[in-house]
């Protein structure tokens, strides 16, 4: 059997002391859940869109079609980089104003922070109202893009769509792909057609 020393002893109980104060301050950070990206720009967009005045930001799919907006080439770069630019500026504004999570705070308190701070900065009115125009966008397309399921934004708005509606074999990459090929010329072939 090992001989345990006054020194050994010492460092065992002041140790164990430490790690016993120290246990709830690790459950407490420990529990903190980070705000995702998704909750972030949800919790934003429902203050353009609130509860109550339409179908819910989840229900037209707004973070989906943001998303395939973000993604899709075709869809104006310009935009869809200022968009990325202010949700990064929008980041870095919750951090000065010491904010950890945006979606954690209530509604109320959501709305009056975008109400001080809209006045002041011109790229977040810019800003939001891209998002108010990528939430319209999700009202209005088709559920087959994954969005506006169960068409809540066309019954909310009365809207009668159109005929045919997409399937598989005409959506809109599969449309874009085929006016891709059809439109590919090259300064060789324009000079092979004169």
């Amino acid at each position: 059997m090992k001989k345990l020393t006054r020194r050994k002893f010492g460092l065992s109980v002041v140790s164990t002391g430490f790690f016993i104060a120290l246990s709830p301050v690790v459950q407490i950070a420990c529990s903190r859940k980070t705000e995702t990206e998704q909750e972030l720009l949800e919790s934003i967009a429902e203050v353009l869109f609130p509860p109550g005045f339409g179908p819910s930001i989840k229900e037209i799919g707004f973070y989906n079609h943001l998303q395939f907006t973000l993604k899709d080439k075709n869809y104006d770069p310009d935009i869809r980089q200022a968009i990325r630019n202010g949700l990064s500026g929008f980041k870095k504004l919750l951090q000065q104003n010491d904010i950890p999570s945006f979606s954690g705070l209530s509604l109320a308190e959501r709305e009056k922070f975008i109400e001080e701070k809209i006045n002041d900065n011109k790229w977040l009115q810019s800003w939001l109202s891209r998002l108010q125009t990528v939430i319209a966008e999700a009202c209005f397309l088709d559920p087959y893009y994954g969005v506006n399921q169960h068409q809540t934004g066309w019954k909310w708005t009365h809207h009668h769509y159109g005929v045919p509606r997409p399937d598989d074999t005409a959506d809109y990459l599969k449309l874009l792909a085929i006016k891709k090929k059809t439109e590919v010329f090259t300064l060789e072939n324009v000079k092979e057609l004169l």
